[in-house]
């Protein structure tokens, strides 16, 4: 054997050689990459917290301003009011993106906020409102509860009694499980009680990163809870 390929051979790797850095970059992969998801999630839900927060102090000055919260978008589509524009695509449900209408009230004319904020756990999800460009946070506001009798009529209505309770607006993102719990609960005054039970804001279908990074529940605040 030459001398030139003595040393060309110990400039190169062998192929068990290669296998190996291999397999070490694949499990150095396997354990950073469920703490990046991790982390991204972690970040997702402090930014959805402020915003929903800051979403409910645009909501208190709006209130201050004009006497009452904006209406809600969800409940205006199908109350006793036929000639209401969201009336045509609402069919007595919530409809994906309709919040959309309820937050313009908060960036104009006044601007209370400078933006609407997405729910960065809804990205990708099929918007069903015409003319909404990304998925915002789903609201739902005491008075528009009580225009829609499907809620319940008078002193039994969900608008009344959580007015009652001093509950007057609730806003709540999907989470990281990208599932609306609120869908799965038995009626709307199992919502409500667990929403009046709550000493944090949270329910006991609310999201809680104590639980799991990807745990199911809603990320939920109301006025009651705004501090």
């Amino acid at each position: 054997m030459t001398p030139e390929r003595t040393v060309a051979n110990k400039l190169g790797f062998t192929l068990i050689e290669l296998l190996i850095v291999i397999a070490i970059i694949l499990i150095l992969v396997a354990i950073a990459l469920p703490n990046f998801l991790e982390a991204q999630i972690r970040a997702k839900y402090t930014k959805v917290q402020g915003e929903i927060r800051s979403l409910g102090i645009a909501l208190e000055s709006y209130s201050v301003d004009w006497g009452r919260y904006p209406g809600d978008a969800n409940e205006a589509g199908y109350a006793d009011e036929p000639n209401s524009p969201f009336s045509p695509f609402a069919n007595g449900r919530d409809i994906n993106g309709i919040d959309w209408y309820s937050f313009m009230s908060l960036t104009t004319p006044v601007a209370y906020m400078k933006e609407i904020p997405p729910d960065h756990f809804q990205e990708g999800n099929t918007i069903e409102a015409p003319d909404v460009p990304y998925l915002t946070y789903n609201y739902h506001e005491t008075e528009s509860l009580k225009s829609n009798h499907a809620n319940g009529v008078g002193e039994n209505n969900v608008g009344a009694i959580m007015q009652r309770n001093g509950v007057y607006w609730v806003v709540f993102g999907i989470g990281p499980d990208r599932r609306w719990q609120m869908e799965t609960v038995p009626s709307n005054f199992f919502v409500l009680q667990s929403l009046i039970a709550s000493k944090s804001g949270g329910s006991t279908f609310s999201y809680s990163p104590t639980n799991g990074t990807k745990s199911w529940g809603d990320i939920m605040r109301t006025n009651a809870f705004l501090k």
